[in-house]
């Protein structure tokens, strides 16, 4: 039996920790650092939806919403799911090789 492998399958990685590997690659750090957050704009506004009634629907402040809609903060993964169920879509996370 290969004890290589069977610790490697043992051993779970979680989000946070590969965020953390792939937040030292500096082309990955350029794209996180910076996501278009401008489609949240446009949906927001094409479902008819104000800032602050987003915010309800999240269970947050409007300032939060508009903050991630201008990229004033930095959002979690965990919160632009929030924002986006709300609008009614889901993010998909897809890592293409550079």
């Amino acid at each position: 039996m290969n004890t290589h492998n069977k610790s490697r399958k043992d051993k779970k990685v979680t989000l946070s920790d590969l965020l953390k590997r792939l937040r030292k690659n500096k082309a990955f750090e350029k794209l996180w650092a910076s996501p278009d957050t401008e489609e949240f704009y446009q949906i927001r506004k094409m479902a008819g939806l104000s800032q602050k009634e987003v915010a309800k629907k999240v269970g947050t402040k409007q300032e939060s919403i508009s903050r991630l809609e201008n990229k004033t903060d930095s959002a979690t993964l965990k919160f632009i799911g929030k924002v986006a169920y709300a609008l009614g879509y889901k993010v998909v996370l897809k890592f293409i090789k550079l």
